[in-house]
């Protein structure tokens, strides 16, 4: 179960199988079919500090686990804000990227004039990527030069992200949270960001819990 954070909608991992799943009202989470051994679960919500867990599985027994999720605390001086947002972006790639790369880049300055609600206000303005919306009314992104349905694969923060369920990004980081956007139509993703072979457009998410802003 998770302590600390808001009761439901905690995103759990495995860490190292495809493994995820996200907390009830009453902040517990279950994961089934688990491969023994030693491993780490990953705790994120929006608005807390990820944590991490180690747990020792085996097919005999259940295993009870309790991560505690501190609560994110922003930087308020605006200066330090910048000067620290700018270098984290440098640090990890982002304005090296931007500068040389082949995707498209939404950088602070353009986010912070845009003021999105959803993660899918922001993507939708993007070019060659459309917003539609599914039987259940959640908002999904797919590629307008992919014939391949639903063939788009997020990172957010340098970590792979799996919806569950379609349009779950759009719950699981609110557009305020992001601070920076990169997308790489099919083929055109760098290496570290080539999930499915590269076949798929990539979106990467930088969020201001990543580059302390």
């Amino acid at each position: 179960m998770l302590d600390g954070a808001p009761s439901a909608g905690t995103r759990v991992e495995l860490i190292g199988t495809p493994a995820v799943t996200m907390t009830d009202a009453k902040g517990q989470f279950t994961m089934r079919n688990l491969p023994s051994g030693s491993r780490v679960l990953l705790a994120r919500h929006v608005g807390y500090a990820a944590q991490t867990a180690s747990v020792d599985l085996s097919s005999h027994e259940q295993q009870h686990v309790t991560i505690k999720l501190p609560k994110f605390v922003a930087v308020m001086d605006p200066v330090l804000v910048t000067a620290r947002r700018n270098s984290a972006l440098d640090k990890i790639g982002f304005s090296q990227r931007r500068k040389y790369g082949s995707g498209y880049f939404l950088g602070p300055e353009r986010l912070g004039q845009m003021h999105p609600f959803y993660v899918t206000d922001v993507l939708r303005m993007v070019p060659g990527l459309r917003v539609v919306r599914n039987q259940n009314g959640e908002e999904t992104v797919v590629s307008t030069r992919d014939i391949r349905v639903g063939c788009v694969d997020y990172y957010v923060d340098d970590v792979p992200f799996t919806e569950v369920e379609p349009g779950e990004i759009n719950h699981f980081i609110n557009g305020g949270e992001v601070v920076a956007v990169e997308v790489y139509q099919s083929g055109m993703a760098p290496a570290q960001y080539a999930r499915n072979g590269g076949s798929c457009t990539t979106i990467v998410l930088w969020t201001r819990f990543k580059t302390g802003s």
